[in-house]
């Protein structure tokens, strides 16, 4: 065996070992996109589910009637100043 013939092996494997590596590289970086994706996606419809169930509320929906078909509301609740707000109504009646 020649020196460039050991020489070539050895960077053969080396560059196998070295394709391995990057290719579970590329797996972690495939499935953290792919789950910020779906967490995108998540948030979007958490979102949308709480903007279509104030929609039913505002509908005349109630909430014990939407609990009773099995709908509770999901996604991001009312806003804070709605809720300071509702606090503020709730101690000037004395509650």
């Amino acid at each position: 065996m020649t020196a460039e013939h050991v020489i070539e092996s050895a960077e053969r494997k080396a560059r196998e070992l070295l394709d391995q590596r990057i290719e579970s590289v590329r797996a972690v970086i495939r499935a953290q996109h792919y789950a910020t994706t779906l967490r995108e996606q998540l948030a979007e419809a958490d979102r949308e589910s709480g903007r279509l169930y104030r929609s039913a509320i505002n509908d005349g929906w109630t909430e014990a009637e939407l609990k009773k078909l099995g709908i509770t509301e999901s996604g991001p609740k009312a806003s804070r100043r709605r809720s300071a707000q509702a606090s503020k109504d709730g101690e000037s009646s004395g509650s």
